[in-house]
Formats: structure tokens, sequence, C-alpha cells
């Protein structure tokens, strides 16, 4: 069986991004069990620079309570990562939800979670994911995406 779920893995989520977060982010109860940024969470994939706005809401991971004694939501070596796909599945923009789940992957990794779990964070996305994504949608916050190559600067969204 775990050979199956390696093999749906390498084939689903080939793409390794280089992740960069700098700072961990900011963040204060909202309301519930949502979050609330304090301020702008910066953080690279690929040498692109991508902004979550302050005061986006998230509730970092949808894991139900009844597994949270097994996979907190809230640990910190998974909240740079949860605010970063919950905000790429809110505002989309151009990415696709295979290109946010391998993201979310990727930064769980440099976070320092363990392969097998990321792992498995990784597969509830995917297999669960697809009610929350917002398909095509573009936010009506600008969201900078500037490219360290070559000085070259893009932003995307609008404002």
């Amino acid at each position: 069986m775990t050979w199956i779920l390696s093999l749906l893995f390498l084939c689903s989520c080939s793409v390794n991004h280089k992740i960069k977060i700098k700072q961990q982010p900011c963040l204060y109860p909202h309301q519930g069990y949502d979050f609330t940024l304090c301020r702008d969470f910066t953080y690279f994939v690929d040498g692109n620079k991508y902004i979550v706005p302050a005061r986006f809401t998230t509730d970092l991971a949808s894991i139900p309570k009844i597994l949270w004694s097994v996979y907190s939501p809230n640990k910190a070596n998974t909240i740079a990562a949860a605010v970063i796909h919950d905000y790429l599945y809110f505002c989309p923009q151009e990415m696709t939800r295979r290109e946010a789940d391998s993201i979310f992957y990727d930064a769980l990794i440099f976070n320092g979670v363990h392969t097998s779990s990321a792992f498995k964070y990784w597969l509830a996305v995917r297999t669960f994911g697809y009610t929350h994504f917002n398909n095509g949608a573009y936010c009506s916050m600008t969201i900078s995406r500037i490219r360290n190559d070559f000085g070259i600067t893009r932003t995307l969204g609008v404002g």
C-alpha cells in the first residue's frame, strides 16, 4: 500500500519548488478557529516573491477535529505552509490547484516537517481540497509577484 501512495505522490507532485520563507507569518485569533494575518506575509517560490496581504483570514488547515491530536492545524512548522496554501486556494490567480498543492508540500518540507508527514498533508489536500479551490478567481487585492532574475517586475491581480 505504501508503495502505491508513493507512486501516486511522485506522479502527481513531481515538481519540487525552491521555497524560501524569511519570517514566519504574524497571526492573531479572529473568530472561532480562524486566524488573521497581522501584516503582509512574504515568501518566495522558485525565485519569485509572493505576498499574502495583511488581514487575510485563514483556518490554517481544514483538519477534522477528531484528528487534531495526530495532526494539529496549528503546529508551528505547518503554519506558514497552511497560510500560503489557504491563500493560493482563495486567490489562485493563474495557478492551478496542483501547483498550489505542490507548493504547500514544498513549504512544509522547507519548515522542517518530516517527509512522511508532509506527504500525508499533501495527500489530504489532493484528495479533499477540490471543494475549497476557488478556480480562476482573481482577488480584489493586488498580489505582487516579483521575478528576481534580471530585475523584471510583474504584478498579478487587480486592485
